[in-house]
């Protein structure tokens, strides 16, 4: 059986786990969103090259 401490040790690491979970979640995101901003600029040059063209 578990005593108090180790019973609070268990609840500590598994809390750890949700927490690196969730850091791994965002900077997953972070990642996803950086893409996204690069083909936003990707459009957004090759938009500005069509301009030009019919200018």
């Amino acid at each position: 059986m578990f005593d108090n401490k180790d019973s609070d040790i268990f609840i500590l690491k598994n809390k750890a786990v949700e927490v690196q979970a969730f850091i791994d979640n965002i900077e997953e995101k972070k990642e996803n969103i950086g893409g996204q901003i690069e083909n936003i600029s990707s459009i957004s040059e090759e938009f500005h090259y069509y301009l030009i063209d019919i200018l």
